[in-house]
């Protein structure tokens, strides 16, 4: 009986790297306006929709097909999903360069082309760097995937703090990631350069329809959570987007500090399926209170860190810290209760959820946001993703019926409501503190045959 090593190695990478993020928010805030920094706010939400065109669901579709690989062939089913993200990368950096100034002239904002231009060519290596990343997740090699990722964020935070010193502003922060991506996607180019030069047919139809699903349903999630920005940039400026991305930024590090488990879980949860389903119902369950967990924490001491850190112009958006912690529970909720839909042949379920959600999400935010503003971009996608989560649910269990044990969940989710609706007090956080940990504690002996096993069980 031993921990599960590649949990501790995520862990570990996810840690650092949030910890590098943190102490360049307070740095990138004291040298960007709270305009300038809505401004790059809106460049990565640019970038986060553009990447789900480019990873093309690559990762998901690995994890996929690679459960029913014999291991003396996944090196070469790997090289063909190395081969198809180069091509589509180079595709896209063409287009977009060609076409700079369309794509420019259809935005809401004004952005500097220079800008446009560096950050295509930033998403394009980061795709490449991305699929490489997967592919030491898919055969366990944790310890490769921490030490990229630590490469990185050291790298990268390193070449900020030194381009915004010089005065470069957002540039500086483009340029940043864009040196950074490229070194180390060369980096794994050539160390991995067997792969490139393995001979083999091209991916067969069943595997691009089955990442074209996951792409549709990628680019719908979108909208549930990205595509908000363009409505409070256009509807709202740029200072209100700047509030909205720092709250979003304290809810990212929640979900990255949820990311150890997800990494290992996600690549595994289809074999667990097929050769013990308890165990796959189980690992969701935990999951669902980790995150729960977490995210309690995040709404009690966010906002104190938050004044603390920022300058005091960005002291606004604790405000929106407790409802997006909320949200981001409900959505992981979806993705860990959800298993039945991304079983082969049954992942047109996906897209067509996240699409009906989305369009739920948008619509009710043309209507809201212009009548109760930056609420209703909360609302809005509070509505959607409770949809989400119970078609998901319905539909899964469907397919692939698991035995939830969801009053573990519900216990847990109503810590969260109590926090929200209660009144914000050093007894009432340490109460609910106390109460999660408690609970945390007796699941994790409960459920510890997810996260602890031996190697033959577990890996």
């Amino acid at each position: 009986m031993k921990i599960n090593a590649p949990v501790i190695h995520y862990a570990l990478a996810i840690a650092v790297l949030k910890g590098i993020s943190l102490l360049m928010l307070p740095i990138v805030t004291r040298f960007l306006s709270p305009e300038s920094y809505g401004e790059l706010n809106f460049l990565v939400s640019i970038g986060a929709m553009l990447s789900i065109f480019l990873g093309f669901g690559m990762a998901e579709m690995m994890f996929q097909f690679t459960a029913k690989i014999d291991s003396s062939e996944l090196d070469a089913f790997i090289a063909r999903c190395i081969k198809f993200i180069f091509l589509v990368s180079g595709v896209f950096v063409v287009i977009a360069l060609v076409g700079v100034e369309f794509w420019l002239s259809i935005l809401p904002l004004p952005i500097d082309p220079s800008h446009f231009i560096i950050l295509m060519l930033n998403l394009a290596m980061s795709t490449i760097q991305a699929i490489y990343l997967t592919r030491y997740r898919v055969l366990q090699q944790s310890k490769h995937y921490m030490a990229v990722a630590l490469c990185q964020g050291i790298a990268q935070a390193t070449l900020t703090y030194t381009l915004l010193v010089m005065g470069l502003g957002i540039l500086g922060v483009l340029i940043s990631g864009c040196v950074t991506s490229f070194c180390i996607t060369l980096s794994l180019v050539i160390y991995h350069r067997n792969l490139l030069s393995t001979k083999g047919a091209f991916l067969a139809r069943k595997h691009i329809r089955y990442g074209a699903y996951i792409a549709l349903s990628a680019l719908f999630l979108y909208g549930l959570g990205g595509a908000e920005n363009w409505f409070i940039a256009s509807s709202l400026g740029q200072s209100q987007l700047a509030y909205y991305f720092i709250a979003t930024q304290f809810v990212l590090a929640l979900s990255l500090a949820f990311e150890p488990f997800r990494l290992w879980w996600y690549p595994v949860r289809f074999k667990r399926f097929f050769n013990n389903s308890e165990h796959a119902a189980n690992g969701a369950i935990l999951g669902c209170f980790i995150i729960t967990l977490m995210a309690l924490l995040m709404m009690i001491f966010a906002p104190t860190i938050i004044s603390l850190l920022l300058p005091q112009s960005y002291h606004a958006s604790s405000e929106y810290i407790a409802i997006l912690s909320i949200i981001l529970v409900i959505k992981t909720y979806s993705e860990l209760l959800n298993l039945g839909c991304y079983l082969d042949k049954k992942t047109y379920y996906v897209p067509i959820i996240n699409g009906i959600c989305a369009v739920v999400a948008l619509g009710s935010m043309a209507f809201a946001i212009p009548k109760w503003g930056i609420n209703g971009v909360f609302t809005s996608l509070l509505t959607a993703h409770v949809l989400r989560l119970v078609a998901f649910y319905l539909v899964s269990q469907h397919i692939a019926p698991l035995n939830y044990q969801l009053k573990l969940v519900i216990t847990a989710f109503s810590l969260l409501l109590l926090k929200y609706l209660g009144e914000d007090t050093v007894w009432m956080n340490t109460v609910l503190l106390l109460v999660a940990l408690l609970c945390c504690a007796q699941l994790i002996m409960s459920y510890k045959s997810v996260l602890l096993g031996d190697k033959h069980a577990y890996s």
